[in-house]
């Protein structure tokens, strides 16, 4: 395993404990058996790019933690790494989106009830 990888796994788990999250619930979400999540946050499987960005959008990792100059998730150029940070943008964006209308309906049916 390469130290860069290294780093990214460490990452992940201590964003799942940080979020106490079990390797089972995580491996719910992302609908895989949590065999094949812990072999993924091991090391022992490849860690897919879109699997990379599904646990990063669970976890909540924010970009920062991401942009570490001395670690590389894949070798890209730095075009292509902005690219990859204005999407985990949008879907960050999106997903506050979504969980805010969910909080105004739950609001909005709870002012009804009273």
């Amino acid at each position: 395993m390469y130290e860069d990888q290294e780093y990214y796994l460490q990452l992940i788990r201590s964003y799942r404990k940080k979020r106490k999250y079990n390797q089972q619930y995580l491996a719910d979400l992302l609908k895989v058996p949590r065999t094949t999540y812990q072999a993924i946050e091991s090391g022992r499987n490849r860690l897919k790019l879109e699997d990379f960005t599904r646990i990063v959008n669970i976890l909540q990792i924010p970009l920062s933690e991401l942009e570490e100059e001395d670690h590389y998730l894949v070798d890209l150029t730095k075009e292509d790494i902005l690219q990859w940070s204005q999407v985990f943008t949008k879907f960050q964006t999106a997903i506050e989106i979504v969980e805010n209308e969910k909080e105004v309906k739950i609001n909005f049916k709870t002012k009804q009830k009273i």
